[in-house]
């Protein structure tokens, strides 16, 4: 009998597809929270028509983050009034992602449904020091940084999807692909790489969708903007038809990011500013250069070098069914 798992997280990726598939495949049945996404909010003809009156009267006001905020606290309570529906210790596992997001009151209502409540977080636990607070909830709780880990927090890394719900095209568009979130720091480095590497095809593009100050971005030829982010697969499909996958280290952690597995899942070119992964036993020089501010001029040669095979069982070490097998393992 497949057992129930409950996966809590909160994305607008369409990640959970993947999930999803995954799990059925490992013989679970899988359970989200929450259970659908919210559809982003587009301003009807009334709600634009109000906005503006109100501006009139009160000009530092927003109608439309007023409506944001009433939806969202809407569909808040109506998700966690759904778990209400399960009985206490339904779910034979429930795993949070980023734990620092959620209320106490949903944790101890998780708790109570779950026979084994497990947390992982998979960005810095400094950078969101709130999910300290949290972890007494948790049976074990897991981080993605090494360097966090300590005697209530256990350290494993990101992984890659290894059952994909379907076929992706490997026709090979771009020699480089970089897709992420805007940062200052991101964009300056892109900007060297593409001007030192003006013949290749570069495909660079930052999502702006939550950056405060958006009049400070900088035009650039070099880099396209977002203001929605990719469909998760529809990112896996752009990263197997590149040549090479670019990763930038955010400077709150140094913990592998999903590009390092993807490159290695797709067997692709990495190019990472994060020196800890020579510490990994998934680093070879031939596949991953490590980027500094003096190399820049060394990547066209490594992305068109051969390709070094990974050994299989370094591969499944970082899949999604072995990741999943260590979580729920109470064996330590």
């Amino acid at each position: 009998m497949d057992k129930n798992i409950l996966i809590v997280l909160q994305t607008h990726n369409n990640i959970v597809k993947n999930f999803k598939y995954n799990l059925e495949k490992n013989s679970f049945a899988p359970y989200f929270y929450p259970s659908s996404q919210l559809p982003k909010y587009q301003p009807n003809i009334v709600d634009k028509i109000i906005n503006f009156a109100l501006k009139k009267i009160y000009p530092n006001f927003s109608f439309f983050d007023y409506r944001k905020q009433k939806r969202e606290q809407k569909y808040n309570f109506q998700q966690k009034n759904n778990l209400e529906n399960y009985s206490e210790n339904f779910f034979d596992y429930c795993i949070v992602f980023r734990a620092d997001s959620l209320e106490d009151q949903l944790l101890s209502k998780l708790r109570s449904k779950s026979k084994k409540l497990i947390g992982y977080q998979w960005d810095g636990m400094n950078r969101y020091p709130n999910v300290f607070s949290k972890l007494s909830f948790f049976d074990r709780f897991f981080c993605f940084d090494p360097n966090d880990s300590n005697e209530q927090i256990d350290f494993i890394t990101n992984f890659y999807f290894d059952k994909l719900p379907s076929a992706l095209s490997s026709e090979i568009l771009w020699d480089i692909t970089y897709i992420g979130h805007y940062t200052d720091e991101r964009f300056d480095l892109l900007e060297k790489i593409a001007k030192s590497l003006p013949h290749l095809k570069l495909n660079f593009k930052l999502n702006t969708a939550n950056y405060k100050n958006i009049l400070k971005i900088k035009a650039s030829k070099y880099v396209k903007y977002l203001d929605d982010v990719y469909d998760y697969s529809t990112l896996l499909e752009i990263h197997n038809q590149s040549k090479a996958i670019l990763d930038i280290k955010a400077d709150e952690h140094s913990g592998l990011s999903f590009r390092i597995f993807e490159a290695m899942q797709f067997d692709k070119k990495l190019i990472t500013t994060n020196s800890e992964i020579i510490n990994y036993d998934l680093y070879n020089e031939s596949n991953i250069l490590i980027l500094n501010t003096h190399n820049c001029n060394e990547i066209e040669r490594f992305i068109n070098s051969p390709y070094q095979s990974i050994l299989p069982a370094i591969k499944e070490k970082y899949s999604f069914t072995n990741w999943l097998n260590n979580i729920i393992s109470f064996e330590k």
